[in-house]
């Protein structure tokens, strides 16, 4: 099993595909404005870690965060990413980044892509995520491209 993340301090959307690509969960994790930055990542980890529990997860895709217009807003991303990525590893989780482009273009093969075109094309895929709910369908799309690079390369287990 993988998880998919779009990282969000405010909203963090999740999905969770099994090896044959079907989503077999999908949601949003979500913090309250103005509480402090390390309570609300506890809660994330918290939340993470008994989906993480309940479904085996084995690997972790996340999209990379990059620097945009407010550089408070990225580092507080990063501090985000970083745990994840730490809490991950901690529990013999693989954890992989994408640069978002890669991610995009896995799902469209367009020149520009909007947030709108991902969450039509996910909702496309997979008719039972039937919400207008970016975080959600980045989550989707993030576990569809890892699924994709991460069952490949995965070693077979020995007996």
């Amino acid at each position: 099993m993988i998880a998919g993340l779009d990282i969000g301090l405010r909203n963090l959307g999740f999905a969770i595909f099994n090896e044959n690509s079907e989503l077999l969960d999908f949601g949003c994790l979500k913090t309250c404005a103005g509480t402090e930055d390390c309570y609300r990542i506890a809660y994330i980890l918290k939340e993470l870690g008994a989906l993480f529990n309940k479904y085996n997860i084995e690997s972790v895709g996340l999209e990379r965060v990059f620097l945009g217009i407010n550089p408070s807003s990225c580092l507080r991303l990063a501090q985000l990413k970083g745990a994840i990525m730490a809490f991950g590893i901690a529990r013999d989780i693989d954890v992989v980044e994408y640069h978002p482009t890669q991610i995009k273009h896995a799902i469209l093969s367009q020149k520009k892509i909007s947030k709108e075109d991902i969450n039509k094309q996910i909702r496309l895929m997979y008719p039972q995520f039937n919400k207008k709910n970016a975080n959600i369908s980045d989550a989707i799309a993030i576990g569809f491209y890892h699924l994709n690079q991460w069952l490949p390369t995965k070693a077979p287990k020995s007996i």
